[in-house]
């Protein structure tokens, strides 16, 4: 289902030229230097007079893993410092367990080195390596190379396999976690095809947060203007998110494999015959840790983004948007025969001119110290536009439609889009949102409806998936309803699942990896009953009550049942409701939870009941809401009672947010479509 990233490494062994490097001020003894052409090339030299870096700026390396040992880089090695190594707990709660030195998204460890195998490419192996030591190697030590900033810290994230492929739901979670720890630039030496929603979105929000993303533009001599390469390429119409980098010769001259194009190109910076690190381990078969001749614009990357690590060294206030200006405008011309002007981009790296530019845009200070966590949610007054950004409504497409997923801020613009299941499956999607690795981003829960097997996935909120399994006989047809709460309060959130319809009465609750916790009948309904489920902890004793619908005698009922199965009560709130939604959410920050139950076909208004079914309060909705809707439970201006978010369920699909006390509407937008709003599943973070 995802498609391939290749690295598309080309080596020029054959072709290999020796160009000697001139000598400047700031020369390091490191003993390969005299091979690192393409150093004096971007004036990396005369920049060195200027700043030689800073430990404190984070440069996250996304590629096939770093030798995290190597004697030339291990010094600049980032270090989480929140994160207590090898006790087997998240200690930074970040969502990685002792990611002391980064992130495998391929082998989903903290061992962030290459793995290779008797088929690993040995190029694919040892290309993170190299890309590492470009940016970072340690300067002046006397040892090997130099990378471009001497002081720096390199963020390994392996997201590319032994063979240079991975997907672009790991490359955009390797993106996020790079930001969500710290990372000031991050590099991406690979190129797809494909504009992804779950990648796109993650570099936008790089950009937002004013990290810096370099890109490699590919090596298959095309013009990106009418084929354009990803994630080079993701940009809109008024603002360019990554910088795109073409590859040169040490003629100054665009190689003949680079990608090239006005619209994504950016900058050019030399690509061909670049001698660098590489991943060491005799016992593996790989007895060097220096190798030269590699050619592509995987390696022109590496230097542009060793270039921002300089900018944001000497001026930290810079923007993603002021580095980009000011590398662009900082350029060297580049002999363009056989391209059109602005093929290569602006111009060749001038790191020397780009720093003294540089001073135009921001006052050159000592750099803050950066943290390994960022926090996602900040303080803001309550009611805040700001504030809805760091809410989450989730949307499951409706039976009928393709099995999509959208994900929005509360404030209605997309996080991301992802097909929860097999693109001809069109029975529906139900979703709920699970966040047992405590961060600020949930993760969600899906489960196939009407026609489906009882399919269960958890996915990352981007489109990842984590976990899966089938809750019911996989043979069965009739769906599965999802719910997520803390059943056996033990701190985990488990789901809960129902399915009914003559197939099974027993409601089911799992861990997240689908390891069945325990199950109960859910006796109150006949076995013609479909039956969905929601949770609350109606009793404030930490542990949810599961709260089941189905129909009795024609007519829709609420059924309660404690934690531990027990039924507890049972209600009709609609007696003539054809489809209701029930959902929770503690309105008076009591810690106790409402019910809150809603006619999906009929009707503006949301009765707040309590745990034996009395009304606890009528709210109605806006006036454009006259066609029923669903609501649940969000605490939008985290003033610890939940607001709540409605959708209107059958015309225009009408999404409002109000305040927990019913006087204050936050705002509203319209919900994706999917072609048709009937029936959409909802939930909501």
């Amino acid at each position: 289902m995802h498609s391939r990233f290749s690295s598309r490494i080309f080596l020029a062994v054959a072709s290999s030229v020796f160009i000697p490097s001139l000598a400047f001020a700031q020369t390091p003894n490191d003993p390969h230097y005299s091979e690192q052409w393409y150093l004096d090339a971007i004036h990396a030299p005369a920049a060195w007079d200027i700043t030689t870096g800073s430990s404190s700026i984070i440069v996250a390396v996304l590629d096939t893993g770093l030798d995290l040992t190597h004697e030339d880089i291990a010094e600049n090695l980032w270090t989480n410092t929140k994160e207590i190594a090898g006790n087997g707990k998240d200690d930074d709660a970040n969502g990685f367990v002792d990611d002391v030195h980064g992130w495998d998204f391929i082998d989903d460890d903290n061992d962030s080195s290459p793995s290779p195998v008797s088929d690993s490419l040995p190029e694919a192996v040892s290309h993170g390596t190299l890309i590492a030591g470009e940016i970072g190697a340690v300067g002046n030590n006397h040892l090997g190379v130099s990378g471009v900033s001497w002081s720096v810290k390199i963020m390994p994230v392996r997201m590319l396999d032994d063979q240079g492929g991975g997907t672009e739901f790991d490359a955009a979670n390797a993106i996020r976690y790079a930001v969500r720890n710290g990372a000031k630039v991050i590099n991406l030496s690979f190129a797809g095809n494909e504009a992804h929603t779950a990648l796109q979105n993650a570099v936008k929000d790089a950009y937002a947060k004013d990290v810096v993303v370099v890109a490699a533009m590919g090596n298959d001599a095309r013009d990106t203007n009418t084929n354009p390469v990803y994630p080079a390429c993701l940009r809109t119409t008024d603002d360019d998110w990554v910088i795109g980098v073409t590859a040169i010769t040490a003629e100054n001259q665009g190689t003949s494999f680079t990608n090239y194009g006005t619209i994504c190109a950016d900058v050019a910076a030399p690509g061909a015959n670049i001698y660098g690190l590489s991943y060491k381990n005799t016992s593996e078969g790989y007895p060097d840790a220096y190798q030269g001749s590699w050619s592509g614009t995987s390696m022109a990357s590496p230097l542009v983004a060793g270039a921002a690590a300089l900018l944001f060294s000497e001026y930290p206030t810079l923007s993603a948007g002021d580095v980009r200006n000011i590398i662009k405008l900082s350029v060297d011309p580049v002999n363009i025969r056989g391209f059109s002007s602005g093929e290569l981009g602006a111009g060749r790296l001038n790191i020397e001119r780009a720093l003294i530019m540089a001073s135009a845009y921001a006052p050159a200070v000592e750099p803050s110290v950066t943290t390994s966590e960022t926090s996602t949610k900040i303080d803001v007054a309550t009611g805040s536009d700001d504030i809805l950004r760091y809410s989450f409504a989730i949307f499951g497409a409706p039976a009928g439609v393709a099995p999509v997923v959208d994900v929005r801020r509360a404030d209605g613009s997309e996080y991301a889009k992802f097909a929860a299941y097999s693109n001809n499956f069109r029975g529906g999607v139900r979703v709920a949102t699970i966040n047992n690795d405590h961060d600020q981003t949930p993760e969600i829960v899906t489960g196939a409806g009407e026609s489906g097997g009882p399919h269960i996935r958890v996915f990352k909120a981007f489109g990842a998936v984590v976990h899966e399994f089938f809750a019911y006989d996989k043979a069965s047809s009739h769906g599965v309803s999802v719910a997520v709460g803390d059943i056996n309060d033990d701190g985990e959130d488990d789901i809960v699942t129902a399915v009914g319809a003559g197939v099974s009465q027993d409601v089911v609750v799992w861990s997240e990896s689908g390891t069945e916790i325990f199950r109960f009948p859910a006796s109150v309904f006949p076995t013609s009953s479909v039956l969905s489920v929601s949770t609350a902890d109606i009793d404030a004793d930490g542990a949810d009550e599961v709260t089941i619908t189905g129909m009795i005698d024609g007519i829709i009922h609420v059924a309660v049942y404690d934690n531990d199965g027990k039924f507890l009560v049972s209600f009709a709130p609609f007696p003539t409701a054809k489809s209701i939604s029930v959902s929770a959410g503690d309105r008076d920050g009591d810690v106790i939870d409402d019910i809150f139950v809603s006619n999906m076909t009929l009707g503006n208004t949301v009765n707040v009941v309590t745990k034996i079914g009395a009304l606890n309060g009528v709210f109605t909705l806006q006036d454009q809401l006259p066609s029923g809707n669903s609501t649940i439970g969000v605490d939008l201006d985290l003033d610890g009672r939940d607001d709540m978010m409605a959708l209107e369920s059958v015309d225009a699909g009408l999404v409002t947010l109000m305040s927990s006390d019913g006087k204050t509407v936050f705002g509203s937008w319209r919900a994706p479509t999917f072609g048709t709003t009937l029936g959409a599943f909802f939930t909501g973070w």
